[in-house]
């Protein structure tokens, strides 16, 4: 029949041109306008083949009035079979873009990146699934490589968003990248972070955050020494019959200092870290030497005066026997109390 041999070779051509008009390797980049125009690319494609479908059943009915041999029409059944999974892909590729698209509207404060990583890595392990069906189709890898890279992006962001990034981290940032980043602004949305294409730093990213995390426990550390030095009282113990006080317990003192100044040459060694606390780290360190030599010298001349002073203050022969240098040591006697009231204070 002339009407079935036309209407099978325009079946063919239309076949053999639906496989370069169809939308399964379109663009290097899906996006919203991309989504769009493959939809209605398939709706047209869907449309031809119910056309192809119904006139090639009107054909088959005239082939069977005139008990003539049906002709099959198995192009339109492959087709179909292609379009369904056309569809498919371009589904679960929309779905992808609505889903980051809605994540780039985020605030920055609000965004809880653990729900975001597990929601990607569901998307991945779908992706990976259907990866023998689809690889073929440019879109479909697309969107693999768009996931995957999201992922890394999520990750970058999530070490980013830690309590240990301060201001000085997101200026070197911005420096880095050269764009001025804000994360404090409260405008301030996943979006923005996200198309400065961090995956292009993420050595330095990484960087940064690790020597943000490292100087959170260094300043922990040196806040930690400061107060307790600037909360410390020494332990005088009075001695009311010599009309003064005793500093007692040097030895836990200096064992303080010396376990502090261990943990300031530590930090100070961290030169990667240390830089910003330098100068606080290299303060504390004096004093605490000072403290120590301090407390150290303190401690020899306190012993001394124990042995000296009831010999020059409880013995009547050296009184009358060293009149001159018991006068002495009744001056240098008073300084010392003087000085140990003057230290109490």
């Amino acid at each position: 029949m002339d009407q079935s041999r036309a209407f099978k070779k325009e079946l063919i051509e239309f076949k053999q041109r639906y496989e370069f008009e169809a939308p399964f390797n379109w663009s290097d980049e899906v996006d919203d306008n991309e989504i769009a125009r493959a939809y209605a690319k398939i709706d047209e494609l869907a449309q031809k083949l119910h056309d192809f479908g119904e006139n090639g059943e009107k054909l088959n009915d005239r082939e069977e009035l005139f008990n003539l041999q049906k002709t099959m029409f198995n192009e339109i059944e492959q087709c179909e079979k292609r379009l369904l999974t056309l569809k498919e892909i371009w589904d679960f590729s929309s779905y992808v873009q609505l889903n980051f698209d809605n994540w780039k509207e985020i605030p920055w404060k609000k965004i809880v990146f653990d729900d975001l990583i597990l929601e990607c890595s569901g998307i991945e392990t779908y992706l990976k699934k259907h990866d023998l069906k689809y690889k073929e189709y440019k879109v479909f890898t697309n969107t693999q490589l768009k996931v995957k890279t999201m992922s890394k992006t999520l990750e970058l962001m999530g070490e980013l968003q830690s309590d240990d990034m301060q201001k000085r981290h997101w200026e070197e940032l911005s420096n880095e990248t050269m764009h001025d980043i804000k994360p404090e602004d409260p405008n301030f949305k996943f979006n923005d972070l996200y198309k400065l294409n961090l995956i292009k730093y993420t050595e330095k990213v990484q960087d940064i955050v690790e020597i943000a995390k490292n100087q959170t426990k260094i300043k922990k550390n040196l806040d930690k020494i400061k107060k307790q030095w600037d909360e410390k009282s020494f332990d005088w113990k009075e001695l009311p019959d010599k009309e003064t006080y005793s500093l007692e317990k040097t030895e836990d003192v200096i064992d303080l200092v010396d376990q502090d100044l261990g943990n300031l040459l530590n930090m100070l060694g961290q030169k990667k870290y240390i830089a910003y606390f330098e100068d606080l780290a290299n303060t504390l360190t004096s004093d605490l030497r000072t403290i120590n030599t301090l407390t150290i010298e303190f401690d020899k001349l306190q012993k001394n005066w124990n042995k000296l002073e009831p010999i020059f203050t409880q013995s009547a022969d050296v009184k009358q026997n060293l009149a001159e240098t018991s006068r002495k040591f009744d001056d240098m006697n008073a300084g010392f109390k003087a000085l140990i009231s003057e230290m109490r204070d």
